[in-house]
């Protein structure tokens, strides 16, 4: 249910933005984050068949579980305004002011999501599998600080970086 708010909520945040777009241009850099949340939140509950297998359930995992998606739903209110802008609102002010924060919910989704892997799902990750999710994890982190010239880099290289690891599942970097 929470994946599914998050979606409603990216979709209906994005239909606002696209008919204010006659206020303010929109702003590539917020949308390419709403595409990294997106792809997040269709790969999470693609994920959520595997929890018919789960036995060891206590608070405690169900807790660590609800995790992710409550990141996700923050993420999805933070990136853009639900609202049509009014005249003087700008996309990139918003993002900057607000949007951003959507970032340390985006970082703190891969951290949860790899630490769920390792104790609940005794995941066993390679070298560079490690390295490969810090890495990405710290891209993110980076956008939340990245300077207006650099948000947009860091926003292009983390969605392309999203993509390779949604649509590879990055099987490469589990060790069997």
């Amino acid at each position: 249910m929470l994946i599914g708010l998050t979606v409603t909520r990216l979709l209906t945040s994005l239909a606002c933005a696209l008919r204010s777009r006659h206020i303010s241009r929109l702003y590539g850099v917020s949308l390419a984050w709403v595409a990294v949340i997106f792809l997040d939140a269709m790969d999470a509950w693609w994920s959520l068949r595997q929890l018919k297998t789960y036995q060891d359930w206590s608070f405690t995992s169900f807790l660590m579980m609800m995790m992710q998606p409550l990141l996700l739903v923050f993420a999805a209110v933070m990136i853009l305004p639900f609202s049509e802008l009014k005249p003087g609102d700008d996309h990139r002010d918003i993002y900057i002011r607000d949007g951003r924060w959507a970032l340390i919910a985006i970082a703190l989704f891969h951290l949860e999501g790899l630490c769920e892997a390792i104790f609940f799902w005794d995941a066993k990750l390679n070298p560079w599998g490690y390295l490969g999710f810090s890495a990405y994890i710290l891209l993110v982190v980076a956008g939340f600080f990245a300077g207006r010239r650099t948000s947009g880099i860091v926003a292009a290289v983390a969605l392309a970086t999203n993509l390779f690891f949604v649509f590879t599942q990055v099987a490469d970097l589990w060790q069997d």
